[in-house]
Order: C-alpha cells, then structure tokens, then sequence
C-alpha cells in the first residue's frame, strides 16, 4: 500500500489538494530535489499531517505514478484478458507522445529524468508479472513455441525501455513526432516479427 489508511478517509476535495501539491512539485524538480517540506506547504498541511497520509515522499510519488497508469489503461480500454503485450506497449506509446504539450509534460519529463526499475515498473508490472494468473492471460498464440517464456519478457522489456527513450528524445526535441512514431514502429516491428509464427510484410 502506498498511502496510509487515513489517507482514503480524507474529502475528495483534499486528496486532490495533496496530490496536486505533490504532482506540481515533481513537475519542476528533480526527485532528489523534491522536498516534503514543499509539498505540505503547498498543499497547505502541516508536514506532520503528511506523513500521517503517506510515509515519505517515495510513496507519494508512486502513488501518483500508479493512478496516472490507471488512468491511462482505462482511457485506452486496456484490459488485461488474452492480452498481446506489444499491443499494450504501441498504446502506451502513442499515448505519452500525445501528453507533449498539455499540462501533463513537464511531470512525464521529470519522471524520464527520475526514471529508475522501481518508477518504470509501475507501467510494465502489469504487463510482464511473474504472477501466474497474468501471465495466463497473455495471448501468445501468434508467436513462435520455439522462443521460451523468460526470453519472451525480456523482449518486452527492451521494447518497453526502448520507448522511453524514444519518448525522452521526443520530449528534449531532439527529434520530431512523424519521425519518433516512424522509428518506434519499426523498432517494434522489428522486434515482433522475428518471434511470430507467420511473418508479416514490412
């Protein structure tokens, strides 16, 4: 659990003064630059009432992450019954390239730059799980018996990684948006067909 009982209790209308508090404040800085402190005075707490919601400002952070991925898969309609994971991925994809540009940015540019195995699995955790009953749901049918389970995810992982740093050029500008789609779509295509059972034509 990433928040505090108490914290589920709180009004709607302060859950999301706190959390807005928090999100503006990972939008401007730098993880490590990010102060409790800062928050509880924005979101207009006491720093005391804030760890009495949530346990530091790891939590929080993750906290927002996650709803945010909810957020996403639900607005996507993803749904994880016979799922095909790269299809997860392209949505995924197509999806941050449109945040450019809104309000959303800024904290998607700082969650690049904070980017860690524990932030970035908040978006694969739910696509690659060790759990059984996901890894059941997994529709495979289309690709090859002859690649093993284990190097299946970690094909997903490259892929996954390979989006954000697609996504983090995109971003720095570093390159434009016909041009970030046309290359993540190759990269994913590239890296698909050489596991489907029938090829498909590039």
């Amino acid at each position: 659990m990433l928040n505090k009982p108490a914290f589920d209790k709180l009004k709607p209308e302060k859950q999301k003064r706190i959390l807005n508090a928090a999100f503006n404040e990972f939008s401007k800085y730098p993880y490590d630059k990010c102060s409790v402190f800062q928050i509880a005075k924005n979101a207009k707490i006491s720093r005391a009432s804030f760890y009495f919601y949530f346990s530091d400002k790891k939590d929080i952070y993750l906290y927002i992450l996650n709803k945010l991925k909810c957020e996403i898969f639900s607005d996507l309609k993803i749904k994880f019954d016979a799922v095909d994971p790269f299809d997860v991925i392209l949505k995924l994809f197509y999806k941050f390239v449109e945040f450019k540009g809104t309000d959303i940015q800024n904290f998607i540019e700082m969650f690049f730059k904070n980017s860690t195995p524990t932030t970035q699995n908040i978006f694969v955790s739910d696509i690659n799980s060790p759990k059984p009953d996901l890894k059941c749901k997994m529709d495979l049918s289309k690709y090859t018996s002859e690649i093993t389970e284990s190097q299946f995810l970690t094909l997903i992982d490259m892929v996954f990684y390979g989006m954000l740093k697609s996504l983090h050029f995109y971003y720095q500008d570093k390159i434009n948006k016909q041009d970030v789609l046309e290359s993540f779509n190759k990269i994913t295509y590239y890296s698909i067909n050489g596991i489907l059972k029938e090829k498909q034509n590039a």
